[in-house]
């Protein structure tokens, strides 16, 4: 027997508009280009982005708020790769942006995230979790620059190679991960995954 869940309501126009913004700042500042400086604009918004060492390899990352100085900590796991640092700190600057907590917010790998370690965020269906990865993709792989990628890469050469050469070297130029960009391309209609 299977249980429909309600769905989560993701603004997704709102997160788009709020990532659009960024993304004419950094056009203003000649920045707009793969990959994102993404630790750059946490620093912009009074984020600090620390590695950190854990024993916990499912812990992705962190945010801190300090409401008394307005300054916020984005923690990342130091022994993730750098294409999931990357996605962790756009994440968690989409907390920052997005969402109001009061506490240490932690976000683990494949789980969505944990706020105070409760079990309904660990079911990955946690409307934050859903928009905080969703203004990550949005951030990291803007559509704009994923089909100037597409451009450059001639059409015969996508199909002789075959799609997936195509995503690994857009991937590279982006600096996250084949996984990241092949769910942001079908999210656009440009692949399907299967």
């Amino acid at each position: 027997m299977m249980i429909d869940r309600p769905r989560q309501h993701v603004r997704k126009k709102q997160i788009q508009q709020l990532v659009g913004d960024l993304h004419t700042q950094l056009k203003k500042n000649g920045e707009f280009q793969a990959p994102i400086p993404v630790e750059k604009l946490a620093r912009e918004m009074n984020a600090q982005v620390v590695q950190v060492e854990t024993e916990d390899d499912d812990l992705s990352g962190f945010l801190f708020r300090d409401p008394a100085t307005g300054k916020s900590v984005i923690g990342v796991n130091k022994d993730h790769s750098k294409t999931r640092q990357r996605f962790t700190i756009a994440h968690e600057i989409g907390h920052l942006i997005l969402h109001s907590f009061e506490d240490l917010h932690y976000d683990r790998k494949g789980s969505g995230g944990i706020f105070k370690r409760s079990a309904e965020s660990a079911t990955g269906e946690n409307r934050d979790e859903v928009e905080a990865n969703f203004f990550a993709a949005e951030l990291l792989m803007p559509e704009e620059l994923i089909y100037d990628k597409l451009e450059d890469i001639e059409i015969s050469d996508i199909f002789q190679r075959n799609i997936d050469a195509a995503i690994r070297t857009i991937a590279k130029d982006f600096n996250v991960s084949t996984h990241a960009l092949s769910i942001r391309m079908a999210q656009l209609g440009i692949v399907s995954i299967e």
